[in-house]
């Protein structure tokens, strides 16, 4: 009789014990589904800017809102090119910050640090359009150049692909600035 009760109360132990087993199981997949589900979620953001509250920028985990990328070309093309010998080294230092390393734009920010110090000028950047293209974004706009060594001006119509790619962090970085001839890229369209 002894020997009947072990057998039922092992049986029972066993039927018990896969129960558990198959509970884990199904909260482990379970758990492992919504993880999934938070990692592949779309977050949404709107940015309000301090000094223009008005202005609200929505950004979003899998895409950059147009109006981001706008601000943000904006911003690189002011930071870059609106500048003074004095300054140029701390301005380039700040855009490495946020860049992704790459040969092309290593060799454009040398360049630029070389011509604004050995020709000793400033520039100042006015914006006229920011468009998005499908490989960056077009900033068109006009430099004003100052040299030492003149009292006049020289007002210069240019316009630069800013290129990007997204980091792991999904912080925008820039790849490339890369001066654009319009007449040139319009005549091969």
């Amino acid at each position: 009789m002894k020997h009947l009760f072990k057998n039922r109360s092992i049986q029972d132990l066993i039927k018990y014990n896969r129960q558990l087993l198959l509970i884990t199981v199904i909260l482990a997949c379970a758990t492992l589904l919504a993880v999934i589900a938070l990692v592949f979620k779309e977050e949404s953001w709107v940015l309000i800017p301090a000094s223009n509250p008005d202005q609200r920028i929505s950004i979003s985990s899998n895409i950059y809102h147009e109006s981001y990328l706008r601000e943000w070309a904006g911003f690189v093309m002011k930071e870059l090119f609106s500048t003074s010998p004095l300054e140029v080294e701390a301005q380039v230092a700040n855009l490495k910050v946020v860049s992704a390393n790459s040969k092309q734009l290593e060799r454009f920010f040398k360049e630029h640090l070389e011509f604004v110090i050995n020709s000793n000028v400033s520039s100042a950047f006015f914006k006229k359009s920011i468009k998005l293209v499908e490989n960056g974004v077009l900033v068109t706009g006009t430099f004003r150049y100052w040299f030492s060594s003149s009292e006049k001006d020289l007002a210069l119509e240019k316009t630069y692909l800013l290129r990007y790619k997204r980091s792991l962090r999904n912080i925008l970085l820039l790849t490339a600035v890369e001066e654009i001839d319009l007449e040139k890229r319009e005549l091969s369209k």
